[in-house]
C-alpha cells in the first residue's frame, strides 16, 4: 500500500515541478523577447556604465548617479521623470567621481551612496564612505570610513528601520 502511494507521490511531484518549470520558462522568454521602447533619445548625460540608479517613490523620481565610461568616472546627479521623457543634470560633482557603487532610497525619499571605486583602469581606489541627500543637489558626508571594507561593484539594501545590509 505505502509503494503505490509513494509512486503516485513521485509522479505527482514531477508533473508539479514540471509544470513550475514550464510556467517560468514561459514567462522569462515572455518577458525577454517583449519588444523594448526607447523612452529618451538624448537624456543629456554621457554614455556611462556601473552607475547607480533608483527610484524615489515619494515623488516618483529616477535618479542616476556618478558611473564610467572607460576613460573617466563621473560624479554627476541626474534625475529624471518616472516615464524616463525628461531629464535634469542636479549636480556636476556631488561627492567625488566614481563608479560600482551602491545606491539606496529610504521611505523618507533620501539618497544614500555608498562606497565604489574612485579609480581609472589599473589604478582602483576602493572607498567605503557614505554619503546622504534630501534633494540629489545637496549631498552630506555621513561616514568618511564606514566599518566594511572598502568596496565595489556590491548590493545593498534598507530595511524599514533604516538599517542596511
Amino acid at each position: 500500500h505505502k509503494k503505490k502511494w509513494r509512486s503516485r507521490w513521485r509522479v505527482c511531484s514531477c508533473c508539479c515541478c514540471c509544470l513550475w518549470l514550464g510556467g517560468f520558462l514561459a514567462l522569462f522568454l515572455l518577458y525577454a523577447t517583449s519588444p523594448w521602447q526607447q523612452l529618451c533619445d538624448d537624456c543629456g548625460w554621457n554614455k556611462r556604465a556601473h552607475f547607480g540608479a533608483v527610484l524615489r517613490s515619494t515623488d516618483g523620481r529616477i535618479f542616476i548617479i556618478g558611473g564610467r565610461n572607460g576613460e573617466q568616472n563621473f560624479g554627476d546627479v541626474w534625475s529624471g521623470n518616472r516615464e524616463g521623457t525628461e531629464w535634469q543634470r542636479l549636480v556636476e560633482i556631488a561627492f567625488g567621481p566614481r563608479h560600482g557603487h551602491a545606491v539606496l532610497c529610504s521611505r523618507s525619499g533620501e539618497l544614500l551612496v555608498l562606497g565604489g571605486d574612485e579609480g581609472i583602469g589599473d589604478q582602483p581606489s576602493p572607498r567605503n564612505d557614505v554619503w546622504r541627500s534630501s534633494d540629489g543637489k545637496t549631498w552630506v558626508q555621513q561616514s568618511e570610513t564606514s566599518p566594511w571594507a572598502s568596496r565595489k561593484f556590491f548590493g545593498a539594501v534598507m530595511d524599514n528601520e533604516y538599517r542596511i545590509y
